[in-house]
């Protein structure tokens, strides 16, 4: 609450009180003008003050009572107006100390691995709300404080501060020092910015685990080039930035994933020349890096109204072309060309598309195109995704259609806001992307060992790992950087198809490896680990010596490490360049 919320409410609350004290005393003096010397319990004014503040406050002792007509009258006004207002004052008090800084600055000091989330839009909502979901606390900045989200955000157990997230005293109300996560949804890329670099400079100084910031950056442009920081930042401020189209193309993506149980060659048709668009081909380009069998590539068709994607996504370049074939057509999807749909027959008029993704910005657009499409496949199994401002509006009425089985089925509607502004998506930065990289390279090489469960239970899923050994992926891949610069390499958002060739040289390796065991070392003494036979549970590991002293088993663990990083780094969205 901000100097004039608190002086309006301080205001009521006074005159509220004021109002009681009037009421109590004019009473008693009523009570004591009709009772006095006739009614032997009332002796003195005090008395008549005593039974006012008894009979307001409804306890009615019974000690003292009125006897003449005057006094019951008195009485019966004070049972209807003063037990009122008393009950309004109460109810002032209440709110003027749930909502003053003193109480919250003291739940605030207290608090730990809380979420600070800086801005209250429609994100910065659904944020909150996401986050309170999970069981986390959450607080709320918000400059404005008309903002109605604010109040819905309080509903939902969150606490909200009025002010501005960028001032370094605010971020210090919040504990941010002490928090979790940082979400930065203010709106405008430089505020976020802003947000991120006095939140870095207040936990410098930071012990433990670091504190994990998400900084919404809107321009994509933008965004791609500030995603280095991501791996740069390290100690105790970890930074990443989202943007809405990267997010979600990556939703969409997940919603149905293109290439699992295809037969055949997969065929995307991809409808719309934005951002989304752009960043929907280029996410099926890099997951089907992954699940590609041999040299196979698979086709891709955008339809495009200017045809300007053309250039952007670089499809004479020869690292993409290896991976996908793809066929930019340009279209106005309202026209009469589109709703044909040659596009989607091979010259034997068999539909050869696998998968659609609609990109279009308007919400009836996108259905228009979805109804024209799902025409043409009424025999053929092909999903069509529709993105959606929101789950709302015309999303929820097709839903409802479908739940009535009227042949709308094939039709999914991706409400995107409620989709990306969940924890696992904002969250999912290139060091979370890298740190499940790490982990699922450590389960390949353990189960090809033959190690099990019982040996080792760190061997479970990502989402089954303790948070303990989350975090020592996590600080893996901030070193990264770190190491890569150590032998005049460095990285950059990835542009080069063939970046996961990358290849360093024996003393490279040898090099990078010996740093990766001294980290690993550090860390796992800092977190009272010792030399000892394999067992985690008493915190002991034979590989806790140093690196003259490591078998060569671990040796070579440490060197294959590195010499996959290239390729963990390029299904993050990067790549290693020498300087």
């Amino acid at each position: 609450m901000n100097e004039s919320g608190r002086g309006s409410l301080r205001t009521y609350l006074l005159t509220i009180i004021s109002l009681v004290i009037v009421i109590a005393l004019l009473s008693a003096a009523g009570f004591y003008h009709f009772e006095h010397g006739r009614n032997e319990t009332v002796q003195t004014y005090g008395d008549s003050l005593w039974w006012a503040l008894v009979t307001m406050t409804t306890i009615g002792y019974g000690d003292i009572f009125p006897k003449t007509i005057g006094g019951r009258i008195v009485a019966v006004f004070l049972m209807f107006v003063g037990i009122g207002t008393l009950g309004v004052s109460t109810a002032a008090i209440a709110a003027y100390f749930v909502r003053s800084d003193s109480l919250q600055r003291l739940r605030l000091r207290r608090l730990r691995n809380h979420v600070v989330v800086c801005g209250l839009g429609e994100k910065g909502y659904l944020l909150t709300r996401a986050f309170r979901e999970r069981g986390l606390t959450v607080v709320a900045i918000e400059e404005n404080e008309t903002n109605v989200l604010s109040e819905a955000c309080r509903e939902l157990g969150a606490i909200v501060l009025v002010g501005d997230a960028a001032e370094p005293e605010m971020l210090r109300k919040a504990n941010v020092g002490s928090a979790r996560y940082l979400i930065a949804v203010c709106g405008e890329d430089g505020k976020n910015a802003e947000v991120a670099t006095r939140a870095r400079e207040l936990v410098e100084n930071r012990k433990g685990n670091p504190l994990t910031c998400s900084a919404h950056i809107v321009d994509p442009d933008l965004w791609y080039l500030l995603r280095r920081w991501e791996i740069s930042s390290v100690g105790a401020f970890r930074l990443q930035f989202f943007n809405v189209f990267d997010l979600g193309a990556r939703a969409m993506l997940a919603a149905h994933p293109p290439f699992e149980r295809v037969e055949g060659t997969p065929h995307l048709l991809v409808v719309g020349g934005g951002r989304l668009a752009r960043n929907i081909v280029l996410h099926s380009v890099r997951l089907w890096r992954e699940h590609r069998r041999g040299t196979e590539r698979f086709r891709i068709t955008v339809i495009d109204r200017t045809g300007d994607l053309l250039e952007e996504l670089r499809p004479d370049d020869s690292g993409f072309a290896s991976l996908c074939d793809p066929e930019i057509l340009v279209m106005d999807v309202p026209s009469a060309e589109f709703h044909r749909g040659a596009f989607l027959y091979d010259e034997a008029k068999r539909v050869t598309v696998t998968a659609v993704y609609i990109c279009l910005e308007n919400d009836g657009a996108s259905l228009s195109a979805g109804l024209a499409l799902l025409h043409r496949f009424r025999q053929h199994p092909v999903p069509i995704l529709l993105r959606m401002t929101q789950d709302s509006g015309l999303g929820a009425l097709l839903e409802s259609t479908q739940a009535s089985g009227h042949g709308f089925e094939k039709l999914h509607p991706i409400g995107l806001l409620q989709r990306i502004c969940q924890p696992e998506f904002v969250l999912g930065g290139a060091n979370e992307a890298l740190a499940h990289a790490i982990h699922a390279r450590y389960l390949r090489d353990q189960h090809k060992a033959g190690v099990t469960g019982q040996q080792n239970p760190t061997l479970v899923p990502w989402e089954f790992l303790s948070e303990e050994w989350k975090e020592s992926n996590r600080r893996q891949a901030d070193d990264i950087g770190i190491k890569l610069r150590s032998i005049g390499c460095d990285i950059a958002p990835l542009t080069d198809w063939e970046a996961s060739s990358f290849a360093f040289t024996p003393e490279e390796i040898e090099r990078m490896a010996q740093m990766e065991h001294e980290r690993w070392m550090a860390e796992r003494r800092a977190a009272g680990w010792t030399f000892g036979p394999r067992d985690p549970d008493r915190k002991t590991n034979p590989n806790l010596v140093p690196w003259p002293e490591l078998p060569e088993e671990g040796r070579e663990f440490n060197r294959q490490t590195i010499r996959e990083l290239p390729e963990s780094l390029a299904l993050a969205g990067f790549q290693v360049y020498r300087r």
